[in-house]
């Protein structure tokens, strides 16, 4: 709801409904969603894959948020005026390095699961399929606004 205040994803996270004032369509694709993942992690695996599953996903997204914060400073252009001294970039890239380390390898498993290529499929395509939802939300979000608006 509040990246659809930001006008980073459509106006239709942002409806409150008229009586109680809730993001009810928000709250809707949220459920949906959570639903949607429980049943795709279910499908198949038992008890213990399932929750690995579902913990591995959290945390490597995390993961891919931590990259793109990583990357802010060995990307910022001098030209804004932003500089960081080499020993702050030399931090940045080893943690970026190691982030980017855990990200890769969250497709393997670490536990004994029924089949490792499943594990592995199933977790690039929530990864993939995911974060390509999100980028076709923030383009539909983005449509129409003016690109000095986008600062």
């Amino acid at each position: 709801m509040v990246a659809g205040w930001d006008h980073l994803l459509p106006e239709w996270f942002t409806r409150l409904h008229a009586k109680y004032k809730t993001p009810v369509d928000s709250i809707f694709f949220l459920g949906g969603i959570t639903i949607a993942t429980s049943v795709v992690v279910l499908a198949g695996v038992g008890d213990q894959e399932a929750f690995e599953l579902l913990q591995i996903w959290g945390s490597t997204f995390y993961g891919l948020a931590y990259l793109a914060l990583f990357t802010i400073p060995l990307l910022a252009r001098k030209e804004r005026g932003i500089h960081h001294g080499l020993w702050l970039r030399f931090a940045v890239a080893y943690g970026f390095l190691v982030t980017l380390l855990f990200v890769l390898l969250s497709i393997f498993p670490i536990i004994s699961v029924k089949s490792e290529s499943a594990y592995a499929i199933k977790t690039a395509a929530v990864l993939i399929g995911t974060n390509s939802l999100g980028l076709l939300l923030y383009r539909l979000g983005s449509r129409g606004r003016c690109p000095s608006n986008a600062a």
